[in-house]
Parts: C-alpha cells; sequence; structure tokens
C-alpha cells in the first residue's frame, strides 16, 4: 500500500457554510456545491471535524470500550478490526435523498444500534461512525475522499486509520471479508 502521510487540518476556521449546526447529537444536512456537483473538499473537511469532536465524547468512548472487548494492551490492530467488523455489519448502506447529502451522528448511531440492532445510512454515515470510534481509542483516524473508477467527481469518502504508524485504507461500506481496498480508488483527496 502506497502511504498516503496522513495530516489533518483540525482548524475551526469558517467554512463558508452557515447551516453547518453544532449540536453533535443531530442529523446535518450538507449543501455544499461547486458548479452544481457536490463539494467533496468542503465534505471531507467538515467530516474530519466531526469526527475529531465525536471522539472525544464520553458516549462514543464508552461504546468502543464495550466493543473492542478484551483486545487490549495496545493492540491497535486487533482494535481496529473489531471496531471495523462492528460498523460493517451494523450499519446498512442507504443512499441519501437525490440532491442531498445526510450526515447522521454516531451519538444518534449508537443509539439506534442499541435499540434495534442496527442503524441505515450512506458512506459518510459509515465513515463518520468507524473514524469516530477509532479516535476514541485513540488511532489516528481521518475520512479521505475518492474517486470509484470511471467517475469524474469525487463520490465515495473512505476512512484512513492508522495503528502503530501503518496506515489502513478502509471501506466500511464493503460487507466482504478481504478489508484491501488498494487499487480500487483512481484519486483519493484529503
Amino acid at each position: 500500500m502506497k502511504r498516503l502521510n496522513l495530516k489533518i487540518n483540525r482548524s475551526n476556521a469558517p467554512l463558508n457554510q452557515p447551516a453547518v449546526n453544532a449540536n453533535l447529537n443531530q442529523v446535518q444536512l450538507i449543501k455544499f456545491r461547486n458548479n452544481g456537483l457536490p463539494d467533496g473538499f468542503k465534505i471531507v473537511r467538515h467530516l474530519n471535524l466531526w469526527i475529531f469532536k465525536f471522539a472525544q465524547l464520553p458516549q462514543v468512548r464508552s461504546a468502543a470500550l464495550a466493543i473492542i472487548g478484551d483486545v487490549g494492551n495496545n493492540n491497535q490492530e486487533g482494535q481496529l478490526e473489531r471496531l471495523t467488523n462492528f460498523v460493517r455489519s451494523r450499519v446498512r448502506y442507504v443512499a441519501d435523498p437525490i440532491g442531498s447529502e445526510f450526515v447522521t451522528s454516531p451519538v444518534i448511531q449508537l443509539e439506534q444500534i442499541r435499540r434495534q440492532g442496527f442503524t441505515s445510512g450512506d458512506c459518510d454515515d459509515h465513515v463518520i461512525l468507524l473514524g469516530s470510534l477509532a479516535g476514541s481509542v485513540g488511532l489516528e483516524s481521518a475520512a479521505v475522499g475518492v474517486k470509484l473508477p470511471n467517475s469524474p467527481i469525487y463520490n465515495h469518502v473512505v476512512n484512513v486509520i492508522v495503528t502503530n504508524g501503518n496506515e489502513h485504507l478502509i471501506d466500511a461500506c464493503r460487507k466482504i471479508n478481504n478489508p484491501n481496498v488498494e487499487g480500487l480508488f483512481n484519486e483519493v483527496v484529503f
């Protein structure tokens, strides 16, 4: 796997988007547009800010600790595997409405999983849940935008999570046991 050199901008600088709700327990609606298309750069930047903020919440950390269970002693690969499997098995892929981008907070997703055993969402919901859970147990995590094959736009997001200095590109929407996604994407953007 080629090194992506993960560097995350966590500044709280304005993003020219007043509709972002600071309440972390809400569903967010993102309407970033660039020439009529979703603005992948701004969406990814917001996802990274939210991942960082959600990872600080006690209820997210508590859930992550319950998920990783007896995998401890700084076994970062084992912790990441448990968290990834949890998200893959508990989040059902459902697309957002046409022309909209909804992001559901990990707090809401975890509550839905607690009540009904699963939650639903698209790629950004998978990413924000996995990234927040990983960040809450000390794993460096970021959302990255990717272009799926034959796409002219950034149309998917995945996680980059670092364990013991190694970067892992994880597509939590892939519901198969092969975690290797190397070569699946044309371009990656932070």
